[in-house]
């Protein structure tokens, strides 16, 4: 990966406490543009919270995070979808009794040109961006396999195939950083390995930033280019994965209890 490249997202002694609690100290992290960093660590290190700040769910003690340059701290989280940084939750939120396809769907609005006075009366211009949105839909599930459920509710789905589509609908965003919040989870090993693919062929052909939070270590190892380790709201490593692997603070910490091989 080229250093000189472009910086997408910067943090600076990012610092967060819920009342006396302190969930994320001085944490500090740099992305370039087409990067993939694994953020990795026991439960409760405080990585969702690195997501929920990043995204602008909870507003940080201390700290600045830039995007592109631009100060996004204070920023609601639907105008930070709008610049750009889109994501994935832990807890899959979709709508169950949607189909798929519309679950992708909804994602577009943020982009839509057309007014509401368009869409009351159909006009072409109404007309011609429904079938584009529609056609746009049709190829992000096609990209994570979704396809031919594209009419099913979302519930029907399986687990797997529900983080997908949660996946297709983060890209809807047409985002610059996807952040991915244990993207594994409940996956078989199948599963994981044709989403290790998936991860890099999108960071390639939609010219992505990711940033990936997973307990799945076969995926984390084998699709980060870098490697951030957290314990008690802190970075205790970071590194390449063949790095991170040998840290003994790490193994200490987290991987020695983890399968990780």
């Amino acid at each position: 990966m080229n250093h000189n490249s472009e910086v997408v997202l910067k943090i600076n002694s990012l610092t967060h406490y819920f009342g006396g609690l302190r969930a994320v100290y001085n944490f500090n992290l740099e992305m370039h543009k087409n990067e993939i960093v694994g953020l990795i660590g026991p439960n409760g290190a405080g990585k969702t919270t690195i997501f929920n700040l990043i995204t602008g769910v909870y507003k940080p003690t201390e700290g600045k995070i830039e995007f592109k340059g631009e100060n996004i701290i204070g920023l609601y989280p639907h105008q930070i979808i709008a610049k750009g940084i889109a994501r994935t939750f832990q807890n899959i939120r979709l709508f169950g009794d949607s189909s798929v396809l519309d679950n992708v769907r909804i994602a577009f609005y943020s982009k839509v040109k057309y007014t509401l006075a368009d869409a009351f009366i159909s006009t072409k211009s109404f007309n011609e961006e429904e079938l584009s949105l529609t056609k746009e839909a049709l190829d992000l599930l096609e990209i994570v396999k979704l396809r031919e459920k594209a009419k099913l509710p979302a519930k029907a789905l399986s687990y797997g195939e529900r983080r997908k589509l949660e996946i297709a609908r983060a890209l809807a965003t047409r985002p610059d950083i996807l952040l991915l919040d244990e993207p594994a989870a409940g996956m078989n090993p199948n599963e994981i390995d044709e989403l290790n693919r998936t991860i890099k062929w999108l960071r390639d052909a939609f010219g992505l930033t990711i940033l990936l939070v997973e307990h799945q270590m076969r995926l984390v190892m084998s699709v980060s280019e870098r490697i951030i380790v957290m314990d008690f709201g802190e970075i205790i490593a970071e590194g390449t994965p063949e790095k991170v692997r040998t840290n003994q603070r790490v193994l200490e910490a987290y991987l020695g209890k983890e399968d990780f091989v």
